[in-house]
């Protein structure tokens, strides 16, 4: 078969038979270009191209040969020149006609599968003019001719023009090419590439032979390999990638952090930095449908999840205060109710100290400062009106351990210890309010919300006082004896601004039961009392992630 011009897919220029003797002219990229004329009187001259492996140059068995005025070119490379594979890098091509993969190099090989014209192969290595590929589950050899770079996508439709415009804007010439050492070499297969979609697996990850759950794995990834994207859109809910290890397949995208594509971490370290204007190249076959490397994962990335980190929050808030005292006594000091409110400065310092696959390992610290002023103010009815400023003290600290689940929730138990402080600014105050402090055991339980695809996290925490004691200003003691119960319990909510910076807001909420037995030292005949102290926070500030 001579075709018009090289190509499989060529237009015919005519046909010969077996052992017809031709002219080579030229050879070219593993095609001939030939003048043969077929059998026949009145048969004209055909000037078209063949393939080199179907031309035999010399006259081994005494079949036809080329003609020996014209340039014989070097002979096509046979079967058996080459004994092993060499590897070459990996690309995606796509077959240009039906072809046979087969076990071994040669035509009389045995069949492994039949591919279909516009088949997707990944090429993995080479041995004279046939390459061994990988078609889905299939590993085989078909001939390089058989096999053309895959077919672009085609270009979006130009935008209108504006007729109505007086002026015409003169077209604008595009920035030179990136020549910096940093950038991506071309590859053997395919033009020159820009850059590299990466994104990471969180938890463990299967890379499967096709994109659906039922698939047979390729490859089982740890938790944090970095794989390459190369196609995030073709299939909804899967990423075609390929692991540091050269194993290519697909995997779901729940089983990928920071996002996919919109998850892409980045490029690889030393790779040319892509600006919010820049989108990844797709004219290289192997990342052909990692399109766009969106401004979102440059501009407002994810922040990354190390195996440990240290959480900072900062804030500032308003804080409500409320004391409900009963006793068993008469007087104004006996039973009374008092509210006041309190400018507060909170600090949150969150230390992951192992972060690994599910599993978390964390301590934390608390510490909350109040000032009231003018403060409480007191009424009477048995002492002189007054007001009485007070400050606060809240310090917490703990350690937990948490098992991630999801990759949405990560759920913690916490066992840590507290301690707070009512401070009256004058132990002399109208309302004879003694200072105090409250230290004891806690345990509780945390949930971290992180949904991906998203820049917002939340965290719930609730404790509980599982052993305490109040201690109060001597001379000023509600009872001899006192017993205390607690309950704590809040919410943090984060906006991310920037890959390590969030915006904080908060709310906590506190209620403290205290109970006195024994002569009141304040009170004069009082032998039991009970008191409900209640605090309520906002607040909002800055969480960094470090």
């Amino acid at each position: 078969m001579i075709r018009k011009k090289p190509g499989a897919k060529a237009p015919v220029a005519g046909k010969l038979p077996a052992n017809a003797a031709v002219t080579v002219e030229s050879n070219e990229k593993g095609w001939m270009r030939v003048r043969a004329k077929p059998p026949g009187k009145k048969s004209k001259e055909i000037i078209g191209y063949v393939e080199s492996d179907k031309i035999d140059a010399g006259d081994k068995t005494g079949d036809a040969k080329t003609d020996t005025a014209a340039t014989t070119p070097s002979a096509a490379p046979t079967d058996d020149t080459p004994t092993t594979d060499t590897p070459v890098p990996a690309e995606t091509r796509q077959t240009s006609e039906k072809v046979v993969l087969r076990a071994k190099p040669g035509e009389k090989q045995a069949a492994v599968a039949t591919l279909k014209a516009g088949a997707s192969v990944t090429v993995e290595a080479e041995r004279g003019r046939w390459l061994r590929v990988r078609a889905g589950k299939a590993v085989g050899y078909i001939a390089r001719t058989t096999l053309v770079p895959v077919a672009p996508p085609p270009p979006p439709p130009p935008p209108p023009v504006d007729t109505t415009a007086s002026t015409t804007t003169p077209p604008t010439t595009p920035p030179p090419a990136d020549s910096t050492p940093d950038a991506a070499p071309a590859s053997k297969w395919s033009s020159g590439r820009e850059t590299q979609l990466y994104a990471e697996v969180t938890g463990n990850g299967t890379l499967r032979g096709d994109p659906k759950p039922t698939a047979g794995s390729v490859a089982e990834l740890p938790n944090g390999t970095k794989v390459v994207v190369i196609d995030a859109t073709s299939v909804a809910g899967w990423v075609h990638a390929r692991d540091d290890k050269g194993h290519e397949g697909w995997i779901a995208s729940t089983e990928l952090g920071n996002g996919a594509t919109a998850k892409a971490i980045g490029q690889k370290p030393g790779a040319r930095k892509t600006t919010s204007s820049t989108t990844a190249s797709t004219t290289s076959v192997g990342e052909a449908t990692a399109a766009t490397a969106t401004a979102t994962t440059e501009d407002h990335p994810e922040p990354e999840r190390k195996p440990s980190f240290v959480r900072l929050d900062v804030g500032l808030g308003y804080r409500v205060l409320g004391m409900d005292f009963t006793s068993n006594g008469s007087s104004g000091l006996a039973n009374y109710l008092v509210s006041a409110d309190a400018s507060a400065l909170d600090l949150d310092v969150d230390l992951i100290a192992l972060h690994v696959k599910q599993i978390s390992v964390a301590f934390d610290a608390r510490t909350g400062l109040g000032r009231s002023s003018p403060g409480i103010e007191y009424m009477g009815p048995t002492l002189p009106s007054g007001k009485i400023p007070f400050s606060t003290v809240d310090v917490d600290a703990g350690a937990r351990a948490g098992l991630r689940v999801r990759r949405l929730w990560e759920l913690a138990v916490r066992g840590g210890v507290h301690y707070d402080a009512f401070v009256a600014s004058n132990v002399e105050n109208a309302g004879m309010l003694p200072r105090e402090r409250l230290l004891g055991a806690t345990v509780g339980a945390r949930a971290d919300i992180s949904p991906p695809h998203t820049r917002f996290a939340a965290t719930i925490h609730a404790d509980v006082l599982a052993a305490g004691s109040r201690k109060q200003t001597p001379g000023l003691e509600d009872g001899t004896d006192s017993t205390a119960h607690a309950f704590w319990g809040g919410m943090r909510v984060r906006v991310l601004l920037t890959r390590h910076v969030s915006l904080l807001s908060g709310y906590d909420f506190g209620r403290m039961t205290t109970r006195w037995t024994g002569e009141s030292v304040r009170m004069p005949g009082v032998t039991s009392a009970r008191r409900v102290d209640s605090s309520q926070l906002v607040q909002i500030g800055l969480s960094v992630d470090m």
